[in-house]
């Protein structure tokens, strides 16, 4: 496949910069950050193409949190201006990176997501004997920068633009030289696209059949648990060659006994949140509730977070467990 060329003109359309801003408008308006973008809007945007064809674009640091569910990890939330500048980039480079990823991969994909790496998932537990689950260790944190470079100018052409890329993603790494910041959608794609070798590898270099990956969450079945040890052992190797590893302790189940994959577990009969994802849910439920009495959020938000969560919910098979939940924490059916 040829090199996709990527222009710095193209990047600093005001056009594509307008429907950058778009998106990252969509959904939080109400933000102070966004409004006070909004204020000033074409101004702003006008700077900002300026800045990227002129080589003036200056970095802040934006800020960081940290969240402890479902397990600890370090959130960079970028300035606006930044986030617009991601958008822009997924819009100019997405449909390469796309390209490069097969069916399997289902993590932030149009017509993909959730919802379709379960259904295959519960599909593929119904067919097979054994399924080995695999998690790479610390992913985010731990891609090696040298391997991605290599991997872009692979597929992509214009060294001003992926200077860009390389300057983003290095402002925004706590450790020199490796890892992705959790939060922006130019750390999603990168952290997707990096896999897709390995994807192809299993599929078609090993003849694997029932495959999913969901970023960094890897599943395999098969009916030789002899043969997934062995899987285990060479996609181990893979991964070394990346710069990753694998979270120890992982080896084939049965099928019939059900596996937790993605904060789900899987089973031929049934697709459940795993009890893990349920005390998550109620704790969430209760604090909309705590909120709520102690009117540190108003009913609309209180409204639009409990949709939000029976939302995650419909993707499984638990509307039994759902009204029974809610309606012993007197919250009401949904």
């Amino acid at each position: 496949m040829r090199r996709h060329l990527l222009r710095l003109e193209d990047l600093a359309c005001p056009q594509r910069l307008h429907r950058a801003w778009l998106r990252v408008r969509r959904g939080k308006g109400h933000r102070p950050d966004i409004q006070a973008y909004a204020d000033d809007l074409d101004a702003r945007l006008a700077a900002l193409g300026r800045d990227l064809l002129g080589g003036g674009l200056k970095l802040d640091p934006g800020h960081c949190f940290l969240i402890r569910e479902p397990k600890p990890r370090r959130i960079r939330v970028p300035p606006v201006a930044e986030r617009i500048l991601h958008h822009a980039l997924a819009e100019l480079m997405g449909p390469t990176l796309e390209a490069r990823l097969g069916p399997r991969c289902c993590a932030g994909r149009i017509g993909l997501g959730l919802r379709s790496a379960l259904q295959q998932a519960r599909r593929h537990t119904v067919a097979g004997r054994w399924v080995l689950h695999l998690d790479v260790r610390h992913y985010f944190g731990s891609v090696p920068h040298a391997g991605l470079w290599r991997m872009l100018d692979r597929w992509f052409a214009g060294q001003a633009v992926l200077g860009l890329v390389v300057r983003l993603v290095e402002h925004a790494a706590r450790t020199p030289g490796r890892g992705l910041a959790i939060g922006s959608l130019l750390s999603q794609q990168l952290a997707n696209a990096y896999l897709a070798g390995l994807d192809r590898r299993i599929v078609a270099d090993w003849g694997v059949r029932r495959y999913l990956r969901y970023m960094d969450d890897l599943a395999l079945w098969g009916d030789d648990p002899a043969e997934l040890i062995r899987l285990r052992a060479v996609i181990a190797a893979e991964l070394a060659g990346l710069g990753l590893d694998l979270k120890p302790d992982s080896g084939p189940r049965p099928c019939a006994d059900g596996f937790v994959f993605l904060g789900w577990r899987v089973t031929p009969r049934a697709l459940m949140p795993s009890a893990r994802s349920r005390r998550r849910w109620r704790g969430r439920l209760s604090a909309i509730g705590a909120g709520l009495r102690d009117g540190s959020i108003s009913p609309a938000e209180a409204q639009h977070r409990a949709t939000a969560l029976t939302a995650w919910l419909r993707q499984g098979s638990c509307r039994s467990w759902r009204r029974r939940t809610l309606a012993s924490m007197e919250l009401g059916d949904a």
